[in-house]
């Protein structure tokens, strides 16, 4: 079961690295810092370089995304790619087993890597240009840029191969390998406890939000810089990692860190324009964004620019086109071969398709009456590559964050305005007041499931969730709303096409298996056993 998570993603994840150009600049990350970083512009290259990490497929451009929807209950196999001979039994993919999560882990840790580099140089003050108002202006900034991708791809890495916060946090081995050095190798380091990983990235990001500004500003930045147009970082997008991070730590303290942090950068509105963003069609919706374009609601995103006149993506876009659309011509005709790997389950459907709404079941198609749900949120213009940026922090996650954090500590007025808040942008049917704790609680699950579906969200929220609440799976009392029925026969799933079934959030199986080169090459690393 464990080594069955790598089998089934090597074929979107192999196929965006084929035709993906990732870097735009050619970062200078691999000598070492005291030749290659003594200049802003030096450290400029280098910074662009940590973020071109952090667009691969291997990382927040692809499979950190894809992998915690694929092994969750909302994703099931395309029964009529599987059915016509597109794919074929699941063995097939032995040789390359390992693959997918090879890549995640390489890919985040080159991103944390290129990121160290930055940090040691700055904190190194070798800098040749330090006098000039060119470094002095932007010093602050590209180490705030440093930490910011060091603690996020901390995070995102140990939320697939760690336990789940409050879950064994303080068991040897439970967290992933904490890099804050620039190293070439990471022999001899060995994975530390989920509590000490977790604070690393707590500290990386509390120190990002000091050094971030507001926003890009041309007088003092570079082009290049952007802000969050640009997919960059800004203070109001540490702060929202942050609070990211305490949710998912799923203790009711860090709910309290985590509400102050969303209602200072979602004050007044901000990052929430349901005008703005609101979804007219599968290809206009606040998804549907390019360039320097981002939705009123995105905080942070991955920017994917296409070149007419090459066919190439400077990102991993082409990731989410191999598995929830029809590589074909019209991207619009999913029963077109060759078919999307990927669509919503009958799970999803028989929980969601009550309260998506008018508007955001525009994202879905449902194909003739079937029990599959084919998905829109990144949807491509016909005869065109996926050249749309992802948003990967946005309001609607905060707001229902919110309503959840202030439901369980009893403030219920003030979570029905923020779930409502979501539901009437997605045109769907608003919650009445007087709904029991209880009831609400269970019904923001169910819109947090219907509004980030595909998202990347649904695995690591359940395991927060039953972390933090144990009524969570317990029959009568919330809902059992990852564990769906099901069973395996011959090797293939019996629940609808679903890839794992019976999967429990506390299962090792549950977890990624750290690569092998690592853990042959480093006796100090234990897989998760």
């Amino acid at each position: 079961m464990k080594k069955s998570i790598y089998l089934f993603l090597f074929p979107i994840l192999f196929a965006a690295l084929s035709c993906s150009k990732i870097v735009d600049v050619k970062p200078r990350f691999d000598v070492p810092t005291e030749q290659a970083l003594s200049t802003a512009s030096d450290l400029e290259v280098a910074v662009n370089g940590a973020f071109a990490a952090v667009q691969n497929s291997g990382a927040l451009g692809g499979a950190m995304r894809l992998v915690p929807d694929i092994i969750s209950d909302e994703v099931q196999l395309n029964p009529i790619a599987y059915s016509n001979g597109q794919q074929t039994y699941f063995s097939a993919y032995q040789r390359s087993l390992y693959a997918a999560a090879d890549n995640v882990w390489a890919a985040g840790y080159q991103a944390i890597e290129r990121a160290n580099n930055v940090i040691a140089a700055i904190d190194a003050g070798k800098a040749i240009d330090a006098n000039t108002d060119v470094y002095k202006n932007n010093k602050d900034r590209l180490k705030g840029e440093a930490l910011f991708v060091r603690a996020a791809m901390h995070f995102e890495i140990v939320r697939l191969y760690g336990h789940q916060y409050g879950f064994k946090s303080d068991a040897a081995q439970s967290g992933v390998v904490v890099k804050t050095k620039p190293t070439k190798e990471r022999v001899g380091l060995a994975r530390a406890t989920t509590r000490e990983t977790y604070a690393q990235i707590v500290s990386d990001f509390k120190a990002a939000i000091a050094l971030l500004p507001i926003d890009y500003d041309p007088a003092i930045h570079p082009r290049s810089y952007g802000g969050r147009v640009g997919g960059r970082a800004t203070k109001d997008a540490a702060k929202a990692y942050l609070a990211k991070v305490y949710f998912q730590k799923a203790t009711l303290a860090d709910n309290d860190s985590a509400l102050a942090l969303i209602n200072q950068f979602m004050e007044g509105g901000k990052y929430w324009n349901p005008a703005a963003d609101d979804i007219k069609s599968k290809d206009q919706n606040y998804f549907f964004k390019v360039g320097n374009q981002a939705a009123e609601q995105t905080i942070f995103q991955i920017v994917n620019n296409y070149n007419k006149f090459t066919n190439e993506l400077n990102s991993s876009a082409a990731t989410y086109l191999n598995a929830y659309l029809s590589s074909g011509t019209d991207p619009s005709d999913p029963t077109q071969a060759p078919y999307p790997n990927y669509i919503g389950s009958a799970n999803f459907k028989s929980k969601c398709g009550s309260v998506l709404g008018g508007k955001r079941i525009g994202l879905y198609l449902d194909v003739l009456g079937k029990q599959n749900y084919y998905v829109f949120k990144f949807f491509r213009i016909s005869g065109q590559p996926a050249a749309i940026n992802f948003p990967i922090l946005r309001g609607a996650d905060f707001l229902l964050a919110r309503a959840e954090i202030n439901a369980y500590a009893g403030n219920l007025d003030a979570a029905l305005a923020d779930v409502n808040a979501v539901k009437a942008a997605a045109g769907a049917t608003l919650l009445l007041p007087g709904l029991q704790q209880d009831t609400l609680i269970k019904r923001i699950a169910i819109e947090r499931m219907a509004e980030m579906a595909f998202e990347g969200d649904r695995l690591t929220d359940f395991k927060r969730r039953a972390a933090l609440d144990a009524n969570i799976g317990v029959s009568g009392l919330h809902e059992q709303v990852y564990m769906p029925p099901g069973g395996v026969q011959n090797g293939r799933e019996t629940n609808d096409f679903r890839i794992f079934a019976k999967l429990r959030w506390d299962d090792n199986a549950s977890l990624l298996q750290i690569p092998d080169a690592e853990v042959f090459s480093n006796p100090n690393i234990k897989r998760n056993l």
